[in-house]
């Protein structure tokens, strides 16, 4: 009788073990079908939909609207290139008016100086021609142009502005330019050659006034750079006077002669 209880008790206890084990089973194969059933459903979101090519015939009119055919594209580029083109072309002519403007500014500064300079240089020639001033004993050299030329030296420039800082009383600064003969060796020549200046259709008064205009001429300008290099330290309040004469050197002296008058 006790064994028959003893094998009844375990056959219970078997049948639950294995009630649990099949609820577990079940519940885990549940749970695995519920994870499929969610990473299909996600991929399905995220699967891309196919598409379908349509002729452009086909496609609504609203959407047709929406494209324009080459030659309206054609069309509205060239608009576009020259419109650009107008534009470009009104910012030059914009950039031209503009630089031209300046240029006449500074033309008219220039004429203004000219103007202003040529009153005092006139009132500096009457000045002179009064007799009224005394000549300074002083005065200073620059020797160093080269020939032809009338540039006015690093060297030179600074001996001019440290004579006129000596002399800020002068009334007035007289400029001498200075030319050496050599330098007009083609005059000397057609001097020399008669019948070459002769060929030329000239006679030895014109060749002498050729060769004296030009003279003057060169020595005016390296007088005119003198007299800038004055009015530029000074910032136009020294007058300046460049003499109606010109100095030729037999030593091979080119450049300029200052003087300074009380």
């Amino acid at each position: 009788m006790a064994e028959t209880q003893n094998t009844t008790e375990t056959k219970k206890q078997t049948m639950s073990i294995h009630t649990i084990l099949y609820t577990l089973l079940i519940a885990a194969v549940a749970y695995l079908g519920y994870i499929y059933y969610l990473e299909t459903s996600m991929a399905a979101k995220h699967r891309p939909k196919s598409v379908s090519c349509m002729a452009f015939e086909q496609l609504p009119g609203d959407v047709q609207a929406l494209y324009v055919s080459a030659a309206d594209y054609n069309q509205l580029k060239n608009a576009h290139e020259d419109l650009v083109a107008e534009y470009d072309a009104s910012q030059n002519q914009a950039v031209i008016t503009k630089e031209e403007s300046a240029k006449e500014e500074a033309a008219e500064t220039v004429r203004e100086d000219m103007n202003r300079d040529s009153v005092q240089d006139q009132m500096t020639e009457k000045l002179a021609a009064s007799g009224s001033v005394k000549r300074i004993k002083e005065f200073a050299k620059c020797y160093d142009m080269d020939s032809a030329a009338y540039k006015i030296s690093p060297q030179c420039r600074k001996d001019i502005i440290d004579y006129v800082d000596r002399h800020k009383d002068a009334k007035y600064f007289e400029i001498i330019g200075i030319v050496d003969n050599l330098e007009f060796n083609l005059f000397n020549n057609l001097e020399r050659n008669k019948k070459l200046y002769r060929r030329l259709g000239v006679d030895q008064r014109v060749v002498d006034k050729m060769k004296k205009l030009t003279r003057r001429g060169l020595s005016k300008e390296r007088a005119s750079e003198a007299s800038w290099v004055i009015k530029a330290h000074t910032k136009r309040q020294a007058a300046t006077y460049n003499a109606n004469y010109e100095l030729v050197s037999e030593k091979g002296h080119k450049g300029v002669v200052i003087r300074a008058y009380k």
